[in-house]
């Protein structure tokens, strides 16, 4: 193991960066070697401990492996930590039968509205859940291949996947500190100067959630684009309360707070602790 001059540690084997499941060593290999748009990034930086993946997999992988109440009472923690007690987004009814509840690591979704790899989602039944993970890396902005930010990015495409099946889609971005103490008010071309990149400049991705979170214009803008075969990429008229509803359903959640819900799964899940989830309190 060596230890870079940003602070990263690199193992000597990628397993020693993740979380395994026992007997998921196949599909580990299979996510770490897995491609997108013939990129391995998975691969080039498995074995870093600064590596957004790893920690993806290894909480959200492990949190899949998890069946019964103790999966539910898991959903139902990671959707409070994410939306609070906001009766406007109340917890899925999918989650009554939450083995049923599909939890995904770097699956790729593609449709109208273009095409991205989701760090994680939820799919149930009339539910589809992205998770957008970052670490010490803020959010992307617009690029050659990619007319709009990364948020505007996975929501759009992720309202045009549930639009297909009828899904209630929710969007939901992980970082390490809540987006109250990350926000900083910035002007527009602040914001928008692609160059400041890294952990200094991870209020980013706070400010364009707060942007579309909070006012209802950027997020008209994003939501109102065309698709490749120029209808809305909501497949619906763009009302007011549609657009609100958008916003309500945006969530944003911390590694610390998903770290214990993980934990807390596979505790109460051990036969030495003897504990039901219904008898947690």
């Amino acid at each position: 193991m060596t230890r870079k001059k940003s602070g990263a540690l690199i193992y000597d084997d990628d397993k020693r960066n993740h979380v395994i499941w026992p007997g998921r060593e196949p599909e580990l290999k299979k996510f770490v070697e897995s491609t997108y748009k013939g990129m391995s990034h998975k691969q080039k930086n498995a074995k870093s401990s600064n590596s957004e993946d790893a920690l993806t997999w290894s909480c959200f992988d492990v949190l899949g492996q998890v069946r019964g109440a103790l999966r539910e009472k898991a959903l139902r923690e990671l959707w409070e930590d994410s939306f609070g007690s906001d009766p406007k987004v109340p917890a899925p009814k999918a989650f009554k039968n939450a083995d049923k509840v599909e939890i995904r690591v770097g699956k790729s979704y593609s449709n109208d509205a273009g095409d991205t790899e989701v760090d994680a989602s939820l799919e149930g039944k009339g539910l589809l859940v992205f998770f957008e993970a970052k670490l010490y890396s803020t959010v992307s902005l617009k690029r050659t291949d990619r007319d709009d930010d990364q948020i505007a990015h996975k929501i759009r495409i992720g309202l045009q996947e549930a639009a297909k099946t009828a899904c209630d889609f929710y969007f939901v971005f992980l970082d390490l500190a809540p987006r109250e103490k990350l926000y900083r008010r910035k002007k527009l071309t602040v914001a928008e100067n692609r160059k400041k990149t890294g952990y200094h400049n991870k209020w980013k991705s706070a400010y364009w959630f707060h942007r579309y979170k909070v006012y209802a214009t950027p997020l008209r803008e994003i939501l109102s684009k065309k698709n490749d075969k120029n209808g809305s990429v909501l497949a619906l008229p763009l009302t007011k309360e549609k657009v609100q509803q958008v916003a309500d359903r945006m969530g944003w959640l911390t590694w610390a707070d998903l770290f214990k819900i993980v934990l807390r799964a596979v505790v109460y899940g051990h036969p030495r602790v003897g504990r039901s989830a219904s008898a947690i309190t």
